[in-house]
Formats: C-alpha cells, structure tokens, sequence
C-alpha cells in the first residue's frame, strides 16, 4: 500500500482536493458505473485542506522517517508479513511509519487456510501449528508443513519449510518459517535459501554504508540461476532505498556510473566492487557447500545487477497485467527462466556490477 502511496500520491491527492477521480485513470475506466457512483458519493464533500496536507509530507525529494505515520496519525499498530522471506520488509516499514507504530504478524496463513496463530508478537516470526501431526516432530528439525483435507482424500504440500523452535503447554511446537521449497536457488545441491541470501545482503549493505557513509535499506532483490554455455551462476537483482537527502545523492551516482550517465568515479567504483565481492563471500561462509561448489569453480561468482529505483512496483504491475491477484501478490524472490517477460523487466531496469 505504501508503495502505491509514494508512486501515485498525485493521484490520491487530485481525487481527495476535487471529490473525484481522474476519468482517464485506466483503474477507473474499468470499473462498473454503478460502482463509481457509489465511490463518487464516499468521496463527497471535497477536502482541499486533507489534500495540500498529503501534498506537503510527500512532496519532499527525500520522505522524512515516519512519514506514513504523518499521512495516518491515529494509526498505532498495523498487521505486517513477517518469516525469514519477508523480515527485511520490516526495516522498510519501520522507516516508513517510524518509531511509534508497533509491527504485529498476526498469524501462519495461506491462500489454503489459516494455519496458526502469533504467540508472540515481539518476535514477528515465531507461531504454533494449527494443522498437523506434531507428535513426531523434533527440537530444531526443519520441516515442509503438509495439509490435510477434512476427509483425508487429498494432501497439500504448502511448501514452506519451517524449523522447531520451542514447545508451550507440553505438546505444541512453536515454529519460525525458515524459507519456501520453490524460492531455492541451485545447480549442484548448493541449496541456497531465501534466508541466506537476506542474511547475507543485510550484512553486505551495511558494509557498504559504512563504507559510503551512507544509510541504504534493501528495497527487495529477486534471483534466478543460469546455465550460459556451460557456465553455472546465480543471477542477483537488488533494489537500494536511500533514507537521507545525502544518500539520495550516492545512489543516484552509483546508478548514474553503472548506467553510464556519469563519469568513472574510482571511489565508487570500487566501493561497488568491494559490495559484489562481499556478498559472494558472506554467501559462501553462510553456505558451506555453496562455498564448496564455489571452490571447485564449478559455480561461477554471483551475478549482480543494482536496480534503478522503482524497479520492483513495476515487477509488481508486470505481475499483475500476467493475471496475478492484486490481494495476493508477492515479489518473486527466485524467478524461473520460463518467465522470460519478468526477467527482462529486470535486466532493462538493472545494471551489472563489474567485479
């Protein structure tokens, strides 16, 4: 939702000051006229005071922390995502609402079902089973979550991978979502999870900011893994957000060097190359046989492109003209070759970091 904010604020500040939105907003075209009548009278009377509000939080080249909680005052709580996948959205929110919002993950669910509930929401990924045969299942074992229909006719393999951490009232496991199965990159068994490849950018990034001075946040990143010519590697797509007027300035320098829109600048450049090295290795201390395949070259180092800014609300909105729900829609973090139209999104809104 934030993301829609920042993109298209005009937009809500147009349809907020006049009590109507634009008619040639692709949106509203496509939304029944009984509907938009309906809408038209929620949106009534006009609010030109609520509107230069938004304008002057948004309109900064460079948005204050908290500034979602300026646009929503009275907010002070909000249900989030959470699972090793999805912490690092985490950082972004707090930046976004600041510090006086408290982030709840309410519960394990799934387009399936409602799988268990938060037993404590100071730690966003720590749930209990809902569904399963729990008596079997050991201390600190990984486990694939398996449903079960009513009648037992059918099981559904959900695909996550979970990892027993506790147990309350004798019996029931407490469990942290570690990765997704369909989320692995790998070519010789390396295996490298969604976990891993977040551990290992938080790490790299903040190297780089201490580097930079700087205080950059990963947006997202997604990857797919490659086979050109014989030659095996891992593709890494990563999206930075600057959170100071001064990182806004770095960033558009890094990119402005690697697009070639600025002059070489030695520092960056080898800030840059020491960020992709940095993250080859921090992958390969996390993933020992990674490093394994790595050493034996094998693998090819990591691929890695830094993408402009905005790169992954347009991967969203490719997502969602391919048919995607817009409830449901969740960044790919490992895209397949077969979905070549996404991929190319990617590479023309990225560019590679030389190491």
């Amino acid at each position: 939702m934030f993301d829609i904010i920042q993109t298209d604020w005009r937009k809500l500040v147009h349809d907020i000051e006049t009590a109507k939105p634009k008619l040639d907003s692709l949106v509203w075209s496509a939304i029944p006229n009984d509907l938009r009548k309906m809408l038209i009278e929620r949106l009534q009377p006009p609010n030109p005071e609520l509107a230069k509000q938004i304008t002057d939080i948004m309109s900064s080249s460079t948005l204050p922390v908290g500034w979602g909680k300026q646009l929503f005052p009275e907010l002070i709580i909000t249900q989030s995502c959470s699972g090793a996948a999805l912490l690092h959205h985490n950082d972004k929110l707090k930046n976004i609402l600041g510090s006086g919002v408290q982030l709840c993950g309410e519960c394990y669910s799934s387009t399936e079902g409602v799988l268990g509930i938060n037993l404590g929401y100071t730690s966003l990924n720590q749930f209990t089973f809902a569904v399963r045969f729990f008596e079997h299942s050991e201390l600190n074992k990984l486990y694939e979550v398996v449903i079960t229909n009513y009648n037992g006719l059918y099981r559904y393999r959900m695909g996550d991978i979970i990892k027993i951490i506790d147990y309350r009232n004798g019996n029931l496991p407490v469990f942290e979502l570690v990765y997704r199965r369909s989320s692995i990159l790998n070519h010789f068994g390396e295996h490298v999870t969604e976990q891993q490849i977040i551990s290992t950018l938080q790490r790299s990034i903040k190297q780089l900011n201490e580097q930079l001075k700087t205080s950059f946040i990963l947006v997202d990143y997604c990857a797919t893994s490659v086979n050109e010519n014989n030659l095996f590697y891992h593709r890494l797509f990563i999206e930075l957000n600057p959170q100071q007027s001064n990182d806004a300035i770095i960033l558009d320098q890094l990119l402005g060097y690697l697009f070639g829109h600025h002059n070489t600048n030695q520092e960056l450049e080898n800030s840059l190359k020491n960020f992709a090295l940095f993250i080859d290795k921090d992958l390969c201390d996390s993933n020992y046989f990674y490093s394994d395949e790595r050493l034996s070259s094998r693998l090819q180092s990591l691929d890695i492109l830094l993408c402009k800014q905005g790169t992954f609300i347009k991967l969203k909105q490719a997502q969602m003209l391919g048919g995607a729900s817009n409830e449901q829609l969740k960044v790919p973090h490992v895209i397949p070759e077969t979905a070549q139209n996404l991929l190319n999104l990617m590479v023309v809104h990225s560019k590679r970091i030389k190491e």
